[in-house]
């Protein structure tokens, strides 16, 4: 799958979005907190990550924070979820789905231990890849402690020859189970890149909470430090599309014209007529989840237009 060359306007921070409208494309790479840092996680030894701390492989016992940082782009190759379960959970796969919504026969009930059921078919075959459940209250989506409650088990995967159904079961830690749960799945390759499945967009809502609260968090920090200043918009997240395959790309550049608002969210796009409504159609579902500090006037935020070329 082709994904643009973004021509874009300036420097990076990593920051939020506002509401689930905003979600998009958010491939990640899996990563852990250690000692205060982030280190990529090479591969699983049993429940047990393995980092590489001074060159060397170190396998962390103790109990692990899974912190997903932002990917420019999904990893090669693509992968099928047919079915999915946690305990009596089931994420729902049909492509009409929106949204991962649990089936919850238990709520409030904690288990001993849950069983985790994953049947997935891989395009290309993946060797030494890693799958994630991440499981969360809905609720946490809207409130400043996005992330709360989330519980994230990761296991090894067995090696995925091309083609064939492979089913995935193992025995997670108990998970609290609630009426506002949602699930969702991802698959990591050896590097811990994520791969594109066909329920991806079942994960962005979380992700994209999460960065939302954290742009509000960095606004009023801002704010308080009290600098009276004029700034223009920058640009903090700039996500790539997922383009549709065997589409008719655009030559040369297209233009989009961004409202941004002063949480700095994109809350209106004009973009320039393309011939695909399907390419069209990608990149503004990407462009919606682009964030912004917001232009500052007198050091208050204010709404604002950019206008960014995009290229093929």
């Amino acid at each position: 799958m082709r994904l643009t060359r973004w021509l874009v306007l300036g420097g990076f921070l990593c920051v939020l979005l506002r509401g689930l409208d905003a979600a998009a494309p958010h491939p990640t790479l899996l990563t852990l907190r250690y000692n205060g840092a982030l280190y990529p996680v090479l591969k699983m030894i049993g429940t047990d990550p393995v980092i590489v701390l001074k060159g060397k492989e170190k396998r962390i016992r103790t109990e692990v924070r899974y912190m997903p940082s932002r990917m420019e782009a999904y990893a090669n190759g693509s992968i099928e979820i047919e079915e999915a379960s946690v305990g009596k959970l089931t994420l729902r796969t049909h492509p009409e789905s929106a949204t991962s919504l649990l089936e919850a026969e238990d709520e409030g009930r904690r288990g001993s231990r849950s069983e985790v059921k994953v049947r997935l078919r891989s395009a290309t075959p993946l060797v030494g890849g890693m799958i994630a459940v991440v499981l969360y209250p809905e609720t946490t989506l809207y409130t400043p402690t996005a992330g709360a409650g989330a519980e994230i088990e990761v296991r090894a995967l067995p090696d995925l020859p091309a083609g064939e159904r492979v089913t995935v079961e193992f025995t997670a830690r108990s998970f609290s189970y609630r009426q506002d749960q949602s699930f969702f799945v991802q698959i990591f390759d050896r590097e811990g890149r994520e791969v594109l499945t066909n329920v991806v967009r079942q994960a962005w809502p979380y992700y994209a909470a999460l960065e939302r609260f954290k742009l509000l968090d960095t606004l009023q920090h801002m704010r308080k430090a009290g600098e009276r200043k004029d700034m223009d918009p920058r640009p903090v997240l700039m996500i790539r599309p997922l383009l549709p395959e065997n589409e008719v790309l655009p030559n040369g550049a297209v233009f989009a014209q961004l409202l941004i608002s002063t949480e700095g969210t994109v809350t209106d796009i004009n973009l320039d007529p393309i011939e695909s409504s399907a390419v069209s159609a990608a990149l503004r579902e990407a462009l919606g989840g682009w964030l912004f500090v917001p232009r500052l006037k007198a050091g208050e935020p204010v709404e604002s237009t950019v206008r960014v070329p995009i290229g093929f």
